[in-house]
C-alpha cells in the first residue's frame, strides 16, 4: 500500500534504529531493558500507533504499525516490547474498555509512560487458556485474585495487567473474566533469564496473592475473559508474522553486505 504516512513511519524508524541498534545490541549482551529505547519510542509515538490522537496516540491506521513491526523485527527484542504495549495490552482496552477506563491507561500506555503485560499463560495452562487456574473471588465491590502467571512480557517492567482468572470455574471458558490490575494493587514478579533470544525483551512469573481489584477494573463483562483473551491473541500473531517479514528482511540484507565484503580465491565471493 502506497500511503505517505506509511512511508514516513517506516522512514522515522530507520532513523531511530540508526541509533537504537547499537545501543540495544548492549542491552541484550547484559540481558538488560532498554527503558531509554523505550521511552524514545514513546515519544516518537511507536507505541501507540494506531492509538486515536484523543488518547495519546498517533492516530494512524493498522497499516502504518504493520510498518512499523516489519522495520523493527530485525531488533526482535524492540519488536517484542511494540508488540506487547500494542497488540497484548492496548488493542483490548481500546476495544472493550469501558471510557473511564481508556481514558485512565490508555494515554500513558500510548506514551510509553507505563507499559502493560498480559497476563494469560499459567505453569499449568499455555495454548488451553480455558485450563488456567488465577481464581478472582468476588468479596463486596471488589475481586480477590489468587494464582501466578508465567512467561510474561513485561512482567518486571509492567505497571498495568490485564489478568485473566476464573471467576466461576463451573461455567468453564464462559467463567473467565479479564481484570485491569495495577502493581501497586500488590503484584509481585520475578525475572526469567537465560533466554535463547529477546534477551533485552523483559520476561518473568506474576504471582497474584490476595491481591485487590475494584469491580470497575473489569474489561468487558463478567465470563468475557476467554472471548477477549482469544480476540486479542489473533492480532498479536499478526504482528509477530510482521516482524518476522522484519527478520528475515535484515537477515537477507546483512547476508548480502557480508557477501559482497568476503573474498575468497582473491575476489569477492558476490
Amino acid at each position: 500500500m502506497d500511503v505517505p504516512e506509511h512511508k514516513e513511519i517506516r522512514q522515522l524508524a530507520r532513523r531511530f534504529l540508526e541509533e537504537a541498534g547499537p545501543a540495544l545490541a548492549e542491552y541484550e549482551a547484559r540481558e538488560a531493558f532498554p527503558w531509554p529505547l523505550v521511552r524514545r519510542m514513546g515519544e516518537l509515538g511507536f507505541l501507540g500507533v494506531f492509538v486515536p490522537e484523543e488518547l495519546g496516540g498517533a492516530g494512524l491506521d493498522f497499516w502504518a504499525y504493520i510498518a512499523l513491526l516489519e522495520e523493527l523485527g530485525g531488533y526482535a527484542s524492540l519488536r517484542s516490547i511494540l508488540s506487547v504495549q500494542q497488540s497484548l495490552v492496548l488493542t483490548p482496552l481500546l476495544a472493550y474498555g469501558t471510557q473511564d477506563q481508556k481514558e485512565r491507561y490508555v494515554p500513558r500506555l500510548a506514551r510509553g509512560e507505563v507499559l502493560g503485560a498480559y497476563g494469560l499463560t499459567e505453569p499449568e495452562a499455555g495454548s488451553d487458556a480455558g485450563s488456567l487456574r488465577t481464581r478472582a473471588y468476588r468479596d463486596g465491590d471488589h475481586y480477590v485474585l489468587e494464582g501466578q502467571k508465567t512467561f510474561i512480557s513485561h512482567a518486571n517492567v509492567a505497571e498495568v495487567f490485564l489478568i485473566f482468572a476464573k471467576t466461576d470455574p463451573e461455567k468453564g471458558n464462559k467463567g473467565i473474566t479479564a481484570l485491569l490490575v495495577e502493581r501497586k494493587d500488590g503484584v509481585r514478579t520475578t525475572p526469567l533469564k537465560g533466554k535463547l533470544g529477546l534477551k533485552a525483551a523483559d520476561t518473568g512469573m506474576v504471582f497474584l496473592e490476595g491481591v485487590r481489584v475494584p469491580q470497575d477494573r473489569v474489561l468487558g463483562k463478567e465470563g468475557e475473559g476467554f472471548k477477549i483473551a482469544m480476540a486479542t491473541l489473533d492480532t498479536g500473531r499478526i504482528s509477530l508474522a510482521a516482524g518476522a517479514v522484519g527478520l528475515m528482511q535484515r537477515a537477507l540484507d546483512l547476508s548480502l553486505g557480508y557477501a559482497k565484503e568476503r573474498h575468497q580465491f582473491g575476489r569477492p565471493i558476490a
